[in-house]
């Protein structure tokens, strides 16, 4: 199955970057024996946080884009020659990038929702400063701080999850769980952890397909082969 959009730019998401500028100038344009001075400095402050995030943070946490296979939807890291799944060789220099798929199984599926629980409860949460920082005044530093915390607070939030995922995944060769993420070996059928049904063969198969795991190397077996047992 074809993923639904391709990885999009950075770009994208930096619009947000204007927001602290445009309060800044606000705040700076009211009468001078006015100028709301620890509210300029909050802005402030929170400005330099959103551009170490943007571009200090969110380029070392982000998770690489990765190229799929048109045979056997694997994903395979976008320096691959060859699909790590079916080893199919790749004939396009310039490959479609696409984002990790967090709608495949039900373990990535459970990083998405964290983080736009997160996010609610963020939400919840300034809405009602809002509705009490009025007679006070703030608002704009209140906002700033919101649109902080709901764009990098949701991607951070996001990668901690997938990170652990992507290690225990890496760490067993593909074969964890895709519900739980709990090791299975070649003799299992059913999850010991969940419960669900599961085999090594078909874990290593959809984890690959969801760019999580981007082994650089073929690690399914050949046809015919013996099956591959997963790293100690």
């Amino acid at each position: 199955m074809i993923p639904k959009h391709p990885a999009h730019s950075a770009a994208r998401r930096r619009w947000i970057l204007a927001y602290p500028p445009f309060c800044l100038a606000t705040l700076l344009m009211t009468p001078a024996n006015a100028v709301p001075w620890f509210e300029v400095g909050v802005v402030s402050g929170l400005f330099v946080v959103m551009l170490i995030c943007e571009f200090v943070l969110m380029p070392r946490m982000s998770l690489p884009p990765s190229r799929r296979c048109s045979r056997c939807d694997a994903r395979s890291p976008k320096s691959s020659d060859a699909c790590v799944g079916c080893g199919r060789e790749f004939v396009v220099d310039k490959p479609v990038l696409y984002p990790v798929d967090l709608s495949l199984l039900p373990a990535s599926k459970r990083a998405g929702k964290f983080a736009t629980g997160i996010a609610a409860a963020v939400t919840v949460l300034v809405l009602g400063v809002w509705i009490f920082l009025p007679r006070f005044g703030g608002q704009l530093a209140v906002m700033t701080l919101y649109f902080c915390m709901i764009i990098y607070g949701f991607e951070f939030s996001k990668w901690i999850f997938l990170n652990r995922i992507a290690q225990q995944v890496e760490r067993h060769a593909g074969a964890v769980c895709t519900h739980c993420v709990y090791p299975i070996d070649e003799s299992m059928t059913v999850c010991p952890e969940c419960g669900a049904r599961e085999t090594a063969k078909a874990a290593r198969r959809d984890w690959l397909t969801t760019g999580l795991w981007l082994p650089r190397d073929r690690v399914l077996p050949v046809e015919g082969a013996a099956p591959l047992s997963p790293s100690p």
